[in-house]
C-alpha cells in the first residue's frame, strides 16, 4: 500500500474540506529482473579542430592554404647608351653557379675595391649586373639579388647580417653571351669599400643550369645549395615527429633551431616544442612566451607530473630574446667554426666545474676564461686585442697591452653585473679541483685542446689553479 501526503485542513488546495488535493502523484512501475543488460555503453571518437572542441564544423571541399605574395618590380634604362660598362676579372674559369640546376640555391661573393678600380669601375651608381653565361637557359622563381658594401677581404661563411635587395623578379635567364639584370633601384658605391653581392632563387629551375664565367679567387665566394629553409607558424600549425624517429635514442637529446618571433604579436599562447611520452604525458616542453608573458620549461616526468620553470619575460625583450636565440643557434651548431680555428677548452674546463660543483655552466665560463686567456696570451693576443677594439674601443698602446685591457674590461663587465669570476666564490672545497680536472683530461685522452692543442691536462690544471 502507498500512503500519500495530503492536508487535513485542506489548506493544500484552498478547499474547505480535508484531503481536497493530492500533493503527490504516485506511479508504479513493475520490473522483471533478469540479470541482462538491456543496452551497452558505447564510445565514440574525441575530434578537435585547430585544437579546439566543437560541435558542429563545416566540411571543406579543398585544403585550406596561405597565399604569400612578392611583390616584383620590372625595371628597365631609358638611355643604356649613356651608361658605363665595366668587365671584372679574366673569365678564364668556368663555374656553374649562380645558375645551376639546384633547387634553391644561394650564393655570395666579393667585389674588391682593388679589382673594381683595376677594371675602371668609378663610385656612384650601379644600375644593372651582367653574367657571361654559356649552356642551357633556365627559369628561376624569385631571383632575388642582394648588395651591400663591406670591409670583409674574404667569405668562410654566409654573411647572414642586414643586406639590401636591389633585385627581385621571375626570371628566365636565356642568353648566351653576356646576360644583364636591371636593378630595382641603383647601388651606390662609394669607391672605397668591397661590395658583397648574394644571388638567391626558389623552387627548382626548369633546365639543367647555365655555365657563368669568372675568376677563381680563394676565399671570396660561397654557397648554400638546398639548406637555409624555415617553416612559419601561423595560428596552431604544428610539426609532429614520429615516436619511430626516437627509437635509437636512450635518455639523452640535444635540441637546436633558429626561432624569430613576431614582438608585436608577442605575447600569445604558443609552444615551441613539447615531448610525450608513451602513456602521453609530457617529458618536455617549451613556452616561448605564453599569452601571461612568461616562459615556460617544462622537463621530466614521475607520475603524471612534470618539473617546471617560469620566468617573466619583458615585452620590451621579446624581438630582443628571438634575435638571441638566433644567435646562440648559430654559435651552437658548429657553423662558426667553419675556415676558421676555434678554442672550446673553456667550456670544457667548465663543465668539470658545474659537475663538480653543481655551478651555472656561463658562470663557470666567467671564472676559466680569464685565467685561460692569461696563460695562453702569447697564441691568442692579437684576437684579444681584436676583441678589445671592436667591443671596448681600446685603440691605444701595445698589443700586449691592448689585450691585456681587452681581458680586465670584460672582468670588469661581469662584475658589473654581479658575476662572480673565483672559484673560491662559489666553494670553499676547491683546494684539489686542479688535479682533478688533470686527473679527469688524461683519463679522457684530452692531451691537447685549444686551437693549438697546446692545453694538455697540465696547463688546465694550471689555469684552474690560477682561478681559485
Amino acid at each position: 500500500y502507498h500512503t500519500l501526503k495530503c492536508f487535513s485542513d485542506g489548506t493544500a488546495g484552498g478547499l474547505a474540506y480535508p484531503c481536497g488535493e493530492w500533493d503527490y502523484l504516485t506511479y508504479n512501475n513493475l520490473f522483471e529482473h533478469t540479470g541482462m543488460l538491456d543496452s551497452t555503453l558505447q564510445q565514440h571518437p574525441h575530434f578537435l579542430i585547430n585544437n579546439q572542441n566543437f560541435s558542429s564544423a563545416p566540411i571543406r571541399a579543398a585544403a585550406p592554404f596561405d597565399i604569400f605574395q612578392t611583390e616584383q618590380i620590372t625595371s628597365t634604362l631609358n638611355n643604356p647608351g649613356d651608361a658605363l660598362s665595366y668587365s671584372v676579372g679574366n673569365n678564364i674559369q668556368t663555374s656553374n653557379a649562380p645558375f645551376t640546376s639546384d633547387a634553391s640555391a644561394r650564393y655570395q661573393w666579393l667585389y674588391s675595391s682593388t679589382e673594381l678600380a683595376t677594371a675602371g669601375v668609378q663610385a656612384g651608381n650601379i644600375w644593372q649586373i651582367g653574367f657571361d653565361l654559356s649552356g642551357n637557359a633556365g627559369a628561376y622563381q624569385n631571383l632575388r639579388i642582394r648588395i651591400k658594401s663591406t670591409t670583409a677581404t674574404a667569405l668562410t661563411a654566409l654573411d647572414n647580417s642586414a643586406i639590401s635587395t636591389y633585385y627581385l623578379s621571375n626570371t628566365s635567364v636565356n642568353q648566351n653571351g653576356t646576360f644583364y639584370l636591371t636593378l630595382n633601384s641603383p647601388f651606390s658605391w662609394d669607391g672605397a669599400s668591397n661590395i658583397l653581392v648574394e644571388v638567391s632563387y626558389d623552387g627548382n629551375p626548369s633546365e639543367l643550369g647555365i655555365a657563368a664565367l669568372g675568376e677563381a679567387s680563394n676565399l671570396n665566394a660561397i654557397a648554400s645549395i638546398g639548406n637555409n629553409k624555415f617553416v612559419r607558424f601561423d595560428g596552431n600549425d604544428e610539426i609532429r615527429i614520429p615516436a619511430s624517429a626516437f627509437a635509437s635514442i636512450s635518455n639523452e637529446i640535444t635540441i637546436a633551431f633558429w626561432l624569430r618571433g613576431d614582438a608585436n604579436a608577442q605575447p600569445e599562447n604558443g609552444t615551441t616544442f613539447e615531448a610525450k611520452n608513451s602513456s602521453n604525458n609530457r617529458v618536455l616542453n617549451v613556452h616561448l612566451p605564453w599569452s601571461n608573458s612568461r616562459v615556460y620549461w617544462d622537463a621530466g616526468n614521475s607520475g603524471g607530473s612534470y618539473d617546471r620553470i617560469d620566468k617573466a619575460a619583458n615585452p620590451a625583450d621579446y624581438e630582443a630574446a628571438s634575435n638571441f636565440m638566433w644567435s646562440c643557434t648559430m654559435a651552437l651548431n658548429g657553423l662558426i667554426q667553419k675556415g676558421v680555428p676555434t678554442d672550446w677548452a673553456t667550456h670544457a674546463i667548465g663543465h668539470e666545474l658545474t659537475a663538480l660543483y653543481g655551478i651555472d655552466h656561463a658562470m663557470t665560463l666567467a671564472i676559466i676564461f680569464p685565467q685561460l686567456y692569461k696563460v695562453q696570451f702569447d697564441n691568442k693576443k692579437e684576437k684579444l686585442a681584436q676583441y678589445g677594439e671592436r667591443l671596448f674601443g681600446i685603440t691605444e698602446g701595445s698589443l700586449e697591452e691592448r689585450a691585456t685591457l681587452a681581458i680586465q674590461k670584460t672582468v670588469d663587465f661581469l662584475h658589473s653585473l654581479g658575476v662572480k669570476t673565483r672559484l673560491s666564490e662559489y666553494t670553499s672545497d676547491y683546494a684539489d679541483t686542479g688535479a682533478f680536472v688533470e686527473e679527469r683530461f688524461t683519463k679522457r685522452g684530452w692531451l691537447g685542446l685549444g686551437e693549438r692543442k697546446a692545453i694538455t691536462p697540465a696547463v688546465a690544471r694550471q689555469i684552474v689553479e690560477l682561478s681559485y
